[in-house]
């Protein structure tokens, strides 16, 4: 069950569970298109996606990534168009659920506490958003690919023997869309952190061998600090 339902019980979650249908997706399904109208939400049993928006030139962006748990959709609800905000396409295969847009309007008009969690989840978003925009526009190359490996690591990472594993795999063309870089620029960039032992490449999965050295590249110890 999705954090934001997870408070539901009795028959509020009898509700829920009649108005969700559950989908196993493969890598590379689209769950949605930006700019297509609005179906409902789609909340992650299990799998994970990234979440693109287009630029000018017709080029895709990635804004970010879901895990397990995560909603998507919510924003499109409450807008007047009902249109998509992004395009979300699976890079890792999972069981999502669908919730229906009417459906769900009439489910949250019965429940005013889970409107308000809405409205918060939202905002939430919207604030970690502006945030990941800002920390990875900040600084040079190096910087900015120290700052999202760490960022990946701590929100998709997984222990191993070595470091911790990102728990994802992300092409070099993925990760230099996320930072706003030349993708040649970005392969260098990687080969010279592994030169440094900073981090190690498993296909196309990366451990991170020392997360201390990548935050102080990233600069992140001192944006904490302030």
């Amino acid at each position: 069950m999705t954090s934001l339902f997870r408070e539901l019980e009795g028959e509020a979650l009898d509700r829920l569970e009649s108005i969700r249908t559950a989908h196993r997706y493969r890598k590379g399904q689209i769950l949605h298109y930006e700019g297509t109208p609005s179906v409902g939400i789609h909340c992650f049993d299990s799998g994970r996606a990234k979440v693109l928006r287009s630029a000018p030139g017709g080029k895709m962006c990635i804004l970010r990534l879901t895990n397990p748990g995560d909603v998507l959709g919510l924003e499109a609800l409450f807008c007047e168009d009902h249109l998509y905000s992004t395009t979300a396409e699976m890079i890792q295969g999972g069981v999502v659920c669908l919730i229906e847009r009417e459906p769900l309007l009439e489910f949250l008009q019965e429940q005013p506490e889970l409107y308000r969690a809405v409205a918060m989840a939202l905002a939430r978003r919207l604030r970690a958003s502006e945030a990941e925009r800002v920390e990875l526009a900040v600084g040079d190359v190096r910087e900015r690919t120290a700052r999202l490996l760490v960022m990946l690591a701590r929100t998709h990472g997984e222990s191993s023997p070595h470091g911790t594993l990102i728990g994802i795999k992300l092409s070099r063309e993925e990760i230099a869309e996320m930072i706003g870089a030349a993708v040649e620029t970005v392969i260098r960039q990687l080969t010279e952190f592994r030169a440094e032992r900073l981090l190690e490449s498993r296909g196309r999965q990366i451990v991170v061998l020392d997360s201390s050295r990548l935050a102080r590249i990233a600069r992140l110890d001192e944006d904490e600090n302030d």
